[in-house]
C-alpha cells in the first residue's frame, strides 16, 4: 500500500481523476458485491 501511495504522489494525481475513479467504483459496486456474495 505504501508503494501505491508514493506512486500517486509522484504522478501528481489530479482531483478530477480521483473523482472519476470513485464514480466508477460506485457504478460497479453492486456488481462486485453481487459476485462476492455468489462465491462466498
Amino acid at each position: 500500500m505504501q508503494r501505491f501511495k508514493s506512486n500517486l504522489r509522484s504522478h501528481g494525481l489530479k482531483a478530477k481523476d480521483l473523482k472519476r475513479a470513485l464514480e466508477l467504483t460506485e457504478m460497479y459496486r453492486d456488481d462486485i458485491i453481487g459476485k462476492w456474495n455468489e462465491y462466498h
